[in-house]
């Protein structure tokens, strides 16, 4: 091995670590709801578990939307949540850039997202 390939090694060990880290985040989350068609509150948190867009869900039960507002400081942040019999599908703007966030519904953690250079950030979770 030359001088220069080890960084890149522990570089991409990193990334691999942090993907299945994440991903086993996410399905141990997930498995906390027992039915997400259920679900009446979902809420985006920062990093310390504020809530920065709190939404309720519609009543319809086939599909369930809810718009996200600013639940904090942030007047201008918005998103939407759908969930169907496909999944979850998760869509927010207009937040910190660069920052790490986590999908709640009904108080119960399922995924993390994190926004964009423009504070963006789109997650799909299927069932």
């Amino acid at each position: 091995m030359k001088p220069g390939q080890l960084i890149p090694l522990l570089v991409l060990a990193g990334v691999i670590g942090t993907a299945a880290e994440l991903s086993a985040q996410a399905s141990l989350r997930r498995a906390v709801v027992a039915d997400p068609m259920a679900v009446d509150l979902v809420e985006v948190r920062d990093e310390i578990g504020r809530a920065v867009l709190r939404g309720q869900f519609s009543d319809d039960r086939d599909q369930r939307y809810a718009a996200l507002g600013p639940a904090g400081d942030d007047g201008d942040a918005a998103g939407e949540v759908e969930i169907d019999a496909g999944g979850i599908e998760v869509t927010i703007r207009n937040v910190r850039p660069h920052a790490t966030f986590t999908l709640a519904l009904d108080g119960a953690e399922m995924a993390v997202m994190t926004s964009d250079a423009k504070g963006r950030s789109r997650l799909k979770l299927r069932g």
